[in-house]
C-alpha cells in the first residue's frame, strides 16, 4: 500500500547580532544531529496546531536557544519535497531581533540540539550548514542590512546524493 503524501508547515527565525560594521555581524544558528549528520542551521521547526509561522518561529528560538525574539518581516519562503518517503515540508523563514540582544544562546534540549551560537556564517563549511540554510543564507546574507523588500522562494528535491534546488 502506498503511503498518503504528507506535507509539513514549519518556520525559522533569522536573528542577527549586529556588529560595529558589517563583518562583525553574526546569525544566531545551532548545531544538531540529522539523519544527514551533523549540521548548522537556524532556529526552526514543524507548525503545531493553530500557530501562525510566526508563532512557530519565535516558539523555536525559545525551545531551542533559550531566548525570547520579536519576529520581523518574512525573508524567504521554501518547499523541500522528499518523493522517497511521500513528504514534503512548506516553510518561512522570518527575521527575528532577540529581546535582549545581550543575551547568550544557550542548549534547552541537548538531546536535539548540541550547540546554540552566533555565528559568522560565512566561516561555517558548506558541507557543515543544513541544505535549506545554507542556500537561504547565500542569497539573504549579503543583503541582511537592507529592508526586505520582498521574500524569495527555495525549492529542494531529495534525490540520491543529497538535495537538489530546483528550478
Amino acid at each position: 500500500m502506498d503511503l498518503p503524501w504528507r506535507t509539513f508547515p514549519a518556520a525559522g527565525a533569522l536573528v542577527v547580532r549586529l556588529g560595529a560594521d558589517p563583518a562583525a555581524d553574526r546569525l544566531l544558528m545551532v548545531r544538531q544531529a540529522r539523519a544527514g549528520g551533523i549540521r548548522w542551521e537556524v532556529p526552526g521547526g514543524n507548525q503545531e496546531s493553530a500557530e501562525s509561522f510566526e508563532e512557530v518561529a519565535a516558539r523555536e528560538v525559545a525551545e531551542e536557544c533559550g531566548l525570547a525574539v520579536t519576529i520581523g518581516d518574512l525573508v524567504a519562503t521554501y518547499l523541500l519535497v522528499r518523493p522517497s518517503v511521500r513528504r514534503s515540508g512548506l516553510g518561512a523563514f522570518f527575521l527575528a531581533t532577540a529581546d535582549d540582544p545581550a543575551a547568550e544562546p544557550r542548549t534547552r534540549v541537548p538531546e536535539e540540539i548540541l550547540e546554540a551560537a552566533y555565528l559568522d556564517p560565512r566561516t561555517v563549511p558548506p558541507d557543515e550548514l543544513g541544505p535549506v540554510t545554507g542556500i537561504i543564507v547565500a542569497r539573504w546574507w549579503p543583503r541582511r542590512r537592507e529592508p526586505v523588500r520582498s521574500p524569495f522562494h527555495v525549492a529542494m528535491r531529495r534525490a540520491a546524493g543529497g538535495y537538489v534546488e530546483t528550478p
